[in-house]
């Protein structure tokens, strides 16, 4: 007998006819842990279920979970009321959920809360000894994966906001078996190395098991002993980990450890600014205090009136006098340093430092600064400027970076 060959939708139909005929898979409970749990715009929410060999992956539409009187999150027990069928698209069986109910704690929940009772009773998580933030770190290691999210985030903000820091990447895994390890490794390597202002370390949002790695208790330990302030960045806003509480500072996610990491550049100019009105201030008030001490005893002396009172009002005039002065030569001095600092940081966030660092400004010849492919074209000629002088070139072609 000759088989008819069957297309693959006829073949996924069938499959899905005969579980909805299955006496059991039409009508289930299912029990296990919560992981992945994803809530669409809809209101369809996507999750999985798991026990220690094995997991489900489980769809509850919407009209179902407005049913669920509490939200669900990785590591809940759950017991899951619903039907087993087949996506045709796909042809990938899932679970239909009909009704949810909490059934206790999973493991990984259980696993979490003993680390974070344990660490915390020995002192970890003590605010008392965390290490300040510096407000204006220049060298900044990143521990991440390097084809993650998470990086390309923090970079944007870095490269968006700041313009005196420099970013050294350490790629590690960041789920898997070795994560933990890898993660712990480099922040000690970090600190051996010693020659940087601040440690990030984090990744994008991910289930329970994913974010793990950040749970593990040697991460725990290698940023307690870091002598390198540290800025936990893991998942999402409502994403904790170990590695949060052990931190030196939370961030809800990498993209705002990257904004904590730094004063921007904007920032920075306006405290530059305050400084200098402060200062000038300053003096100002100093010498009006000055040129009034000085009007007051003016008609005793031009009187002529040397009288007892007289005396004892010049020695007080020039005691005045001389704590005053000094009193200015010290503010000059210190605010001398002040504006010496401030040179300092203007001059590592002047442009010239930045083409220092190998970058250039590529110009039109209209003197234009060149920002998107879309303003030349092939055959113009354009201006490179460089570190030491100017590069005269003609584009050859325009190549737009794909979306």
């Amino acid at each position: 007998m000759k088989l008819r060959p069957l297309s693959v939708t006829e073949v996924n139909s069938y499959i899905k006819r005969s579980l909805s005929y299955d006496p059991i898979l039409s009508n289930l409970i299912v029990e296990g842990e919560l992981s992945g749990f994803k809530l669409h715009s809809s209101g369809h929410a996507y999750f999985n279920l798991k026990d220690s060999d094995s997991r489900i992956s489980c769809v509850m539409f919407h009209r179902d979970f407005e049913t669920v009187d509490f939200l669900p999150a990785d590591g809940m027990k759950l017991k899951a009321k619903g039907y087993i069928s087949v996506y045709e698209r796909d042809g990938k069986y899932q679970l239909y959920v009909k009704g949810l109910e909490k059934s206790g704690i999973g493991d990984l929940h259980i696993a979490f809360e003993k680390m974070k009772q344990k660490l915390n009773e020995e002192g970890l998580f003590d605010q008392s000894i965390k290490n300040p933030i510096p407000a204006y770190p220049e060298k900044i290691a990143v521990v991440t994966s390097p084809t993650g999210a998470a990086i390309r985030d923090i970079i944007q903000v870095f490269t968006r906001r700041v313009s005196y820091c420099d970013l050294t990447i350490f790629p590690v895994r960041v789920q898997g078996e070795t994560a933990s390890a890898e993660i712990a490794n480099a922040i000690q390597s970090i600190n051996e190395i010693g020659d940087f202002d601040l440690i990030i370390t984090g990744r994008g949002g991910g289930s329970i098991e994913d974010l793990w790695g950040f749970n593990e208790e040697n991460v725990a330990r290698a940023i307690y002993a870091s002598d390198i302030p540290v800025i936990s960045g893991v998942g999402h806003e409502t994403d904790f980990t170990i590695s949060d509480f052990v931190s030196d500072l939370r961030a809800p996610t990498p993209s705002a450890a990257a904004e904590l990491a730094a004063v921007s550049d904007n920032e920075l100019l306006g405290y530059l600014k305050a400084l200098s009105g402060k200062l000038t201030e300053s003096l100002r008030y100093r010498a009006d205090i000055f040129r009034e001490t000085l009007e007051a005893y003016r008609p005793q002396i031009l009187a002529g009136k040397l009288s007892k009172l007289s005396e004892m009002k010049r020695f007080e005039l020039e005691v005045t006098r001389d704590k005053l002065i000094q009193s200015i030569n010290n503010d000059i001095s210190y605010k001398r340093q002040d504006l010496m600092h401030t040179g300092r940081l203007l001059d590592q966030i002047s442009p010239l430092k930045t083409l220092e660092r190998g970058y250039s400004i590529a110009q039109n010849d209209k003197g234009h600064v060149i920002k998107s492919v879309s303003s030349v074209k092939a055959e113009d000629f354009i201006d490179v400027r460089v570190s030491d002088g100017h590069l005269k070139a003609r584009i050859e072609s325009v190549v737009k970076a794909k979306e």
